[in-house]
């Protein structure tokens, strides 16, 4: 079983984004654009897992949830990628807001992952939504010649953050499909 631990976003947010990804299609030959349901923020991957080992994640992601708190996210004004050459590996927007709150959560998941085996990226946690994968620009400086707000990404909406998924990645007729396999309540520590 393919897992990973992330943040689902809400409704308006998805249909935000998507539409962002129909503004990008335009400015592309080709690229990978993820379904819109599949929009979502990655806090670790932990790839293949045997399913005997969920009951330990969902036990320690419990403990998480209770000893982190609801936050508020927005987006950066730009897009950005992973890779500079044409095709671009990865075109993604990234977040801002409470960002010390969303560090610390994710921080959390990753040491008590740890305790059951999962590796911690050797990387720098970079929080971002994923909008195209190898994607072909026809003009090849287009992500270092953005207009200003010609996404109008500084016009999605600020949404809120109260939980977190254990998330299921599986290929269902030749498509990637995500599945929550569970939903972690972030606590309110003010009102505990």
């Amino acid at each position: 079983m393919r897992l990973f631990i992330g943040i689902e976003l809400p409704e308006q947010i998805i249909a935000e984004l998507h539409s962002l990804q129909n503004l990008l299609r335009k400015k592309v030959r080709r690229g990978r654009f993820p379904s819109k349901h599949n929009l979502h923020l990655t806090l670790q991957f932990l790839g293949e897992t045997s399913e005997n080992r969920i009951e330990d994640i969902i036990r320690l992601l419990q403990t998480v949830a209770k000893v982190n708190s609801p936050f508020k996210l927005s987006f950066n004004a730009h897009l950005g990628s992973f890779g500079h050459k044409n095709p671009v590996r990865v075109v993604w927007v990234g977040v801002k807001g409470e960002m010390e709150v969303l560090l610390q959560l994710q921080t959390s998941i990753v040491g008590r992952m740890q305790e059951l085996g999962f590796p911690a990226e050797t990387r720098g946690y970079h929080p971002h939504v994923t909008l195209a994968r190898d994607v072909d620009f026809i003009d090849k400086d287009f992500l270092l010649d953005q207009e200003e707000g010609e996404f109008d990404i500084g016009q999605l909406s600020c949404f809120n953050i109260d939980h977190f998924c254990l998330l299921s990645s599986n290929v269902e007729q030749g498509k990637r499909i995500y599945n929550i396999v569970e939903t972690f309540k972030l606590i309110d520590t003010d009102t505990k």
